[in-house]
């Protein structure tokens, strides 16, 4: 009968919409992670191969790099959680005498918000060091933000910065 059909149609047409914009959204994710993260792995292939690089977001960054990376997120070395949890993780970049850092961040550099690791983490404000930025790599935010509906991906712009002692 013309009933089941009517509502499938009537149920299937919205849910296909809906799916559609959920993949368009999802591949403007993917295209953030390739712009932003692995933007950034090509900026720190570039560094001097005896850097000491740390990030927050190691996954494509140091797979693209091909550099060993500080996990600052704690995922792949839990041992540096107490030192980040503490609020220390400048003591934890002098320890591990650390010359760059990739921070992930909102489209402003200082204000807090809740992309801006550079306060989440508590980087720099022991005033041990200088921080000089050397590479930004980002997505606009016409292209994070759908993405970022879509999946919770990442901060739309990672900073490499220099770290002077």
């Amino acid at each position: 009968s013309m009933v089941p059909l009517a509502w499938s149609l009537a149920l299937g047409l919205p849910v296909g919409l809906v799916l559609d914009q959920w993949g368009i959204d999802h591949a403007l994710a993917v295209k953030h992670i390739e712009v932003a993260e692995a933007g950034m792995a090509h900026e720190l292939a570039k560094l001097p191969a005896a850097a000491r690089i740390a990030s927050f977001d190691v996954g494509a960054m140091g797979f693209f790099s091909g550099r060993q990376l500080l996990d600052l997120g704690g995922l792949l070395d839990p041992s540096v959680l107490p030192e980040i949890i503490a609020g220390r993780t400048d003591r934890l970049l002098e320890a591990r005498h650390i010359d760059y850092v990739v921070i992930p961040m909102g489209y402003s550099v200082d204000f807090p918000d809740p992309w801006n690791f550079r306060y989440r983490l508590n980087i720099g404000s022991s005033k041990r060091f200088e921080l000089v930025q050397r590479a930004v790599t980002f997505s606009p935010q016409a292209q994070w933000e759908p993405g970022l509906k879509a999946t919770l991906h990442g901060a739309p712009v990672q900073r490499l910065f220099e770290i002077k002692w």
